[in-house]
Formats: structure tokens, C-alpha cells, sequence
């Protein structure tokens, strides 16, 4: 993450700060609203935008039911478009099954600028879900990258992640490798562990 000013700073920040435009990450990404459960809606994005964010997350999207339950998907996610005002925006989803993340991802492409996988959650229902952080021992890594490359190899735009620590510095930079050799195009880490059901700020 690159410096920036605080919110209340006038003018847009110098131009070396922007995290640059490149072919696997064609918008702007230096000043990202992070995805927050009950709070990334349309109208608190807006909100970030309008003091200098150029970039924001929905909030977390549960492919399953995004998938099966239309009223689910209008509430969080249909019903919160904002069009180009509300742009560059990244969906996120969580899940463990590639198809359901798939089926997913593809309803939603072509109102987005990217997808990203949740590999970060701490929640109790994550643990009981086997989503989210929970994804992040090892012996899930070969389901993460089938997941991350069958969307990458489905969709038109982005494949990016959004991560906590592994238990060491050595994990999560392979980890990060191995989402990276899957198709990922942008890992975005949480600089914090895990921690427990009930201590989610490790």
C-alpha cells in the first residue's frame, strides 16, 4: 500500500502514489476501500470516493446464495450498483466449491472491474463454513488454486485476492506465489494472523 494523505487533504495525492494501471490490473488501485461485512454499500462507497478513494470492494458475497437466493443477490449486491460514479469496483465472494464461485463471478463480470476471492474472514461461520481465512492451511492450498484458476480461466476481468498472514513469512509468500501461478492478479493482504474463532484480531 502506497502513502497517502488522510481524507480531509485537498487535491488528488502526487502522481507517484498511484499503484500504476498495468495489463493484469487495467484501473487504479492505490486508495482501496477494503470490503467490510455490512457496510460496503453503495452509498458508503460513494462516500469514500468522494474523499479520494479510487477504488472500492462490495462487501463479502456468499456464492452459494448469490447463486440460489435472488433475494440475497438483489439486496447486496443488485440493488447497490452505483454505474460509473461507483467504478473501478470489485466484487468479492467467498466459498470453497470453484464451480459455485464460478456461477457466481460470471453474473456479476460484466458490472465489475474485478472478482476477488475472500481468503481473509476470521468470522465463527467462516470456520464452520470452511471459507475465508480458514482456507489459508496448507492442506486447503491445492483447492484455493483450483478455485483461482477456474475463475481465472472463466472470466473476463481480474482475478484478485484478498488475504491474512500464514503462520509464517515463508507461508504466506508461497502461498501468495501459488495464487499468483493460479491466475490471480493481485493479492491484497491483511497484515494479521488469523487468530481464533473468538480472537479475530491476532
Amino acid at each position: 500500500w502506497a502513502s497517502a494523505p488522510g481524507p480531509c487533504a485537498s487535491g488528488p495525492p502526487p502522481r507517484a502514489l498511484y499503484m500504476a494501471e498495468t495489463p493484469h490490473v487495467p484501473f487504479r488501485h492505490s486508495r482501496v476501500v477494503a470490503p467490510m461485512v455490512g457496510a460496503s454499500d453503495l452509498a458508503f462507497r460513494l462516500l469514500c470516493r468522494r474523499h479520494g478513494a479510487d477504488c472500492a470492494y462490495t462487501e463479502m458475497l456468499d456464492a452459494r446464495r448469490f447463486v440460489g437466493e435472488p433475494e440475497y443477490a438483489s439486496s447486496l449486491f443488485w440493488s447497490q450498483l452505483g454505474g460509473a460514479a461507483d467504478r473501478p469496483l470489485v466484487a468479492q465472494f467467498c466459498g470453497n466449491e470453484p464451480d459455485e464461485l464460478v456461477a457466481a463471478a460470471r453474473l456479476v463480470e460484466t458490472h465489475v472491474d474485478a472478482v476477488d476471492l475472500n481468503l481473509g474472514c476470521p468470522q465463527a461461520r467462516a470456520k464452520e463454513g470452511v471459507y475465508g481465512a480458514y482456507l489459508l492451511d496448507d492442506h486447503h492450498w491445492p483447492r484455493v488454486f483450483a478455485i483461482v484458476d477456474a475463475l481465472a480461466a472463466a472470466l473476463s476481468v481480474p482475478v484478485t485476492c484478498k488475504v491474512r498472514l500464514c503462520d509464517s513469512l515463508d507461508q504466506t509468500l508461497a502461498f501468495a506465489a501459488g495464487l499468483q501461478r493460479a491466475g490471480c492478479s493481485l493479492v491484497a493482504c491483511h497484515g494479521r494472523l488469523r487468530g481464533s474463532a473468538t480472537r479475530r484480531r491476532s
